[in-house]
């Protein structure tokens, strides 16, 4: 989202290919757009319909795309952008968590775009700090779609004035001041029971624009009724983090229970249990 609206030429396209084909077809993938409000007449998403034509669009663009038995990096892939001219060639490779190899990015994707350097350009996004402006910025880079999902991010309804849990089990009050730090540097104090996988956002946002989202996250209704108590478990079928709570997919094997990211993965799970968990043997040996 940030990157899309970072480069505003209507002739620079965005390309993005599932790495689950078995769950990502192309209705789902449509939907994720709308959760998203992403711009689809420039960014096309691409269902691979199985594990063979995932291979063959991995081969094709010349990078890694199959599932581990790392808990760590559960699906190995490249974390690259790859910028792509009109003739078909590849004109560089950008490390998608690397702040200044981004920016790098949307220079040359602009440049390329305009055949001449591009005046810098912020997002555009309202620049005042006030509630409203705040809730502008909160739907626009999507953070609706992930704070409305308690299995993605913790819901910020009441957050300021609440006490949380740390990942590290320490507890604070949340107050402005880590709503800002949280926006800021979003992997130094994280709440427990989620993985650290918010966005950076300090080389986006202006200072009033992140005075604004505090604003909105301030301004916004307690949840009635107790907090849910989440915490992380490790999916045994895609081995990727879950955040894991009364709305998490689960199945009980053998008297235990393991969690799922979704339900394409619980069901292959409740297929052949043990051949995830054989899996998870033979990798620890």
């Amino acid at each position: 989202m940030i990157l899309q609206r970072s480069i505003p030429e209507p002739n620079v396209r965005f390309v993005s290919f599932t790495v689950d084909p078995e769950h990502d077809t192309p209705a789902v993938l449509a939907e994720y757009a709308r959760t998203w409000s992403g711009d689809t007449s420039r960014w096309i998403l691409l269902a691979t319909e199985n594990e063979t034509r995932l291979r063959e669009t991995a081969m094709g663009m010349r990078v890694a795309a199959q599932k581990t038995n790392d808990p760590v990096d559960p699906v190995m892939h490249s974390n690259k952008f790859i910028l792509v001219d009109a003739s078909g060639n590849v004109r560089g490779l950008y490390d998608s968590t690397d702040a200044a190899s981004m920016q790098k990015l949307i220079e040359h994707a602009r440049l390329l775009a305009n055949h001449q350097p591009a005046p810098a350009v912020r997002l555009q996004l309202p620049d005042q700090p006030t509630v409203q402006a705040g809730q502008e910025i909160f739907m626009t880079l999507g953070c609706y779609a992930c704070h409305t999902n308690e299995r993605i991010a913790p819901r910020l309804n009441g957050l300021i004035g609440r006490k949380v849990t740390l990942s590290n089990q320490q507890t604070l009050v949340a107050d402005e001041a880590y709503v800002k730090e949280s926006i800021l540097e979003p992997s130094a104090k994280v709440i427990a029971g989620y993985p650290p996988n918010m966005p950076r956002y300090a080389a986006y946002l202006s200072p009033t624009q992140v005075q604004a989202l505090v604003a909105y996250i301030a301004s916004l209704t307690p949840d009635t009724g107790p907090a849910t108590e989440r915490s992380v478990s490790v999916d045994p079928v895609c081995k990727m983090d879950v955040s894991v709570g009364p709305d998490t997919p689960q199945a009980t094997y053998q008297g235990k229970t393991y969690y799922f990211c979704c339900e394409s993965c619980r069901s292959r799970f409740e297929k052949n249990p043990q051949n995830f968990l054989n899996q998870d043997q033979d990798s620890s040996q």
